[in-house]
């Protein structure tokens, strides 16, 4: 016959388990957490916000910088910005913290160089905006509205367009021409 003590016991163990773990996974989820950090050498810069990165094992990832929207390279200041990235962290041995891939197959993370977020060091320094869409740091829109308080980078210029707002015209005027080549032409 059971003890019934044993089993109040053991019950009153059991729920005192599964509340530490509820309690620990409450805190973790509050906190950012990523799958994996790796290093790598920075040896490419696509531009003011991808890169292209060697690990030790000779593994090529395409890198995403997450929270940030850089203008693109055709757009006002986009070459600019891309220079920007490349004198902080071409050739520069980085850390990369991510937790997801994007529809292209980057990698979306933060990159890190001797400590110092590159990512927020973006949009501080004036050379992209914080990235409304897909932000997950308020803090990027703080750095933003102080770069352009300051004009720094792109905010030196009157009207800097968003880079979203930049790729959906270029799409719709592509779309626009194609459809008149191919009334043109194929008529």
């Amino acid at each position: 016959m059971l003890n019934p003590f044993f089993s109040v016991r053991n019950t009153l163990r059991t729920l005192g388990i599964q509340t530490a773990f509820l309690s620990i996974f409450a805190v973790l989820s509050s906190c950012p957490l990523y799958a994996a950090t790796f290093n790598c050498t920075v040896v490419k810069v696509s531009d003011g916000d991808t890169v292209k990165c060697r690990t030790a094992d000779n593994r090529i990832h395409k890198i995403r910088l997450i929270n940030i929207d850089a203008p693109e390279k055709n757009q006002q200041y986009g070459r600019d910005s891309t220079r920007h990235l490349a004198r902080m962290i071409f050739s520069k041995n980085v850390l990369i913290k991510y937790d997801s891939r994007d529809r292209y197959g980057r990698i979306l993370g933060n990159i890190y160089y001797n400590g110092t977020s590159i990512n927020k060091e973006m949009v501080r320094s004036g050379n992209a905006w914080a990235f409304r869409e897909y932000l997950n740091d308020n803090e990027y829109l703080t750095l933003e509205k102080q770069a352009r308080k300051e004009r720094l980078g792109l905010w030196a210029y009157p009207h800097p367009e968003y880079p979203k707002d930049y790729r959906k015209r270029q799409k719709q005027s592509n779309v626009k021409h194609n459809h008149h080549y191919h009334r043109k032409h194929y008529r």
